[in-house]
């Protein structure tokens, strides 16, 4: 499974802004559960336990990216 930030900003109601400034300050957690939330609205058959952890990986990779 593959999330790409430009579907869920085009079919849910994601705020990119939240989830980069609790990703920068290093609230990994919560910004996973703002991924994780619009992901569930925007891919509603996919695996809920697989989803949280694309979800978390996706985290990880941009706070591990630009900080």
């Amino acid at each position: 499974m593959t999330i790409e930030i430009s579907n869920l900003l085009r079919q849910t109601d994601f705020n990119l802004t939240r989830f980069l400034h609790y990703t920068f300050e290093g609230k990994l957690r919560t910004a996973t559960l703002l991924l994780y939330l619009a992901c569930l609205k925007a891919f509603p058959h996919w695996d809920r336990k697989e989803l949280y952890e694309d979800c978390y990986a996706k985290t990880v990779l941009i706070y591990k990216s630009f900080c």
